[in-house]
This record gives structure tokens, C-alpha cells and sequence, in this order.
């Protein structure tokens, strides 16, 4: 089983002139097996989590033949929910 799947990170801060700012960043994350299980079976659209796992980069054909591609992405080893459906408060750890 794979599960591929987007997660925005966000980093809040003051900038030197002290006005406050936000990045957000998009990763691709891929998980296998049970992990992407639970992952299907777990996870929605802004749902917290903390994920752990390696940085892994390959190289595709572009389907319109416009050459190679690279696509960064994070596969994942460990999942842990951040908050619960309802109230956002539940740290308990899945693998």
C-alpha cells in the first residue's frame, strides 16, 4: 500500500522592521505499507500531524516532453496525530 499526500508547513515571524510575517511551505510525503494505511485511514485535509522520515529525490520524464524533472519528497517513517477530531488535544502516537 502507498498513500502520497501534501502537507503545508508554517513559520510565523517578526521581521526586521518588526512587522509580523508567514511562510508557508508545501511538502510531498509518500508512506508505505502500514503506515500508509493508517494514513488512509487517519488522515484529512487540516488535520495536524508530525511526521519523521527521510528526504528522497528522483527524477521523472515530463509526460509533454519538456525534459527531466526532480520531485523532493519526504518518506515517511513515523506519524504521530497532533490534536483530535474535535478538539484538537489527542497526542497519541500511530505507526
Amino acid at each position: 500500500t502507498v498513500a502520497n499526500f501534501s502537507l503545508a508547513t508554517t513559520e510565523r515571524f517578526t521581521d526586521r522592521n518588526g512587522d509580523k510575517q508567514e511562510r508557508t511551505d508545501w511538502h510531498r510525503i509518500v508512506a508505505f505499507g502500514r503506515l500508509a494505511d493508517t494514513c488512509e485511514r487517519l488522515l484529512s485535509k487540516g488535520r495536524q500531524v508530525y511526521i519523521e522520515g527521510r528526504l528522497s529525490t528522483r527524477q521523472y520524464e515530463a509526460k509533454d516532453g519538456s525534459g527531466k524533472h526532480y520531485r523532493t519528497e519526504i518518506v515517511a517513517r513515523q506519524l504521530r496525530l497532533l490534536g483530535n477530531r474535535a478538539s484538537g488535544n489527542d497526542n497519541r502516537r500511530r505507526t
